[in-house]
């Protein structure tokens, strides 16, 4: 039987995950706005075009109450189709969207667990690698931009990446803060009446005989 706090906390982990993917699809909307007004419609950026269609097509399916982990794994599968097919026609490691593959393992260790970072770290490592291999060979399409707009893009892949990675961090902070909150007055209240329990009691009969003894008075 799932208990309230479990169901509190799978709300707030809901909310963080759909809100993450909102902001990835403003994201690679951004993108692609900025791709169509440097270049025009003859340099459509079809692997931003599809990662926005991939996050917007996973925000619907989480606001109807779609399950986590399959969210999760729309969102990684876009984000790491996005990183290599991205790189691959946009000059790779002299383009943007290598910037944005920073990110990924942060939001997997803060969304998904500790084994899902390592598994996405691993991902990027090789997706990385194999553009290093690529791009050393001769084998990587240079960048349409020209200067001023591969600075102009570069620019809103650390802007967006750094943006996202601090809002996921402190979100998940503030619900950890609040766990912990939850827990401790779970922990020092009876949970049948409410009242506090034995463990509260010692501790406000410590804090109050320290009291005493500062102000050298009777307990």
């Amino acid at each position: 039987m799932v208990s309230e706090l479990e169901r509190t906390m799978q709300a707030k982990r809901r909310r963080m995950i759909q809100t993450t993917n909102f902001l990835l699809f403003l994201t690679m909307c951004a993108f692609v706005v900025f791709r169509f007004i440097q270049l025009g419609l003859s340099h459509p950026p079809y692997p931003a075009i599809m990662c926005a269609i991939l996050t917007l097509a996973n925000s619907m399916y989480l606001y109807r109450n779609g399950s986590l982990k399959i969210a999760c794994g729309l969102m990684a599968a876009a984000l790491l189709f996005g990183l290599g097919a991205s790189s691959m026609n946009n000059g790779a490691f002299a383009g943007p969207t290598v910037l944005l593959g920073t990110v990924f393992p942060i939001l997997a260790v803060l969304l998904v667990s500790s084994l899902a970072g390592w598994i996405a770290m691993g991902l990027v490592m090789a997706i990385l690698s194999l553009l290093f291999v690529l791009e050393l060979n001769g084998q990587i399409l240079p960048s349409p931009l020209d200067e001023q707009g591969l600075l102009i893009a570069r620019f809103l892949a650390i802007v967006s990446t750094v943006s996202i990675g601090t809002w996921v961090a402190v979100i998940f902070a503030k619900y950890q803060q609040e766990l912990i909150q939850i827990i401790n007055n779970q922990a020092n209240t009876d949970h049948l009446t409410g009242l506090a329990n034995r463990r509260a009691l010692a501790a406000a009969l410590l804090q109050e005989t320290g009291r005493a003894r500062r102000n050298d008075t009777y307990l």
